[in-house]
């Protein structure tokens, strides 16, 4: 026996509406080209965090390098089997790298003590008033006071500045 036949009430309501159902392909382009819109942001904000860390670790390698020659200058610290009564400690900065040493000058320095810390970054040194900075031992005594200027190839910029006292201070 065959079921009888009923009909849908508004049966042109109910085609038309499944017909209208879904996106437009203008609706889905605006969504997909606001998505993009949205990730090309977050990676440019991603990108400048990334290379700001990188700066900033840089800045504080120095700042590190600084302290630590003053540290073993203000402690008398005198590595190597002939040195006695302690020495100067300085730093000497370059653009690919800083070097930690013990003597009076980077040139009188006995070298076989150096610590070497390369950079991972190229920095531009220009407008720093010296490359290379003592410490005097026990005082901790700067020679000679001056500023570090270091920048990098996308506009971030800080200043290292080392008074007459050794003390150690740096702008973000």
């Amino acid at each position: 026996m065959p079921l009888p036949r009923t009909s849908i009430p508004n049966a042109a309501a109910y085609t038309a509406a499944v017909a209208t159902a879904g996106f437009t392909l203008i609706e889905l382009l605006v969504v997909i080209a606001l998505a993009a819109i949205f990730f090309s942001f977050t990676i440019l904000m991603g990108t400048d965090a990334y290379r700001s860390y990188g700066f900033r670790a840089e800045r504080d390698s120095i700042v590190t390098a600084l302290q630590t020659a003053r540290s073993q200058a203000t402690s008398n610290v005198c590595d190597g089997s002939g040195c006695t009564g302690g020495q100067p400690h300085g730093v000497l900065v370059e653009t690919d790298k800083f070097t930690i040493f013990q003597g009076p000058s980077f040139a009188g320095a006995d070298h076989s003590h150096d610590r070497v810390i390369q950079s991972r970054y190229t920095i531009d040194l220009s407008g720093s008033t010296a490359t290379e900075y003592v410490f005097t031992q026990l005082s901790g005594n700067a020679s000679p006071a001056g500023v570090v200027k270091i920048n990098d190839s996308t506009g971030h910029s800080s200043d290292i500045s080392i008074n007459s006292q050794g003390q150690i201070t740096w702008t973000k």
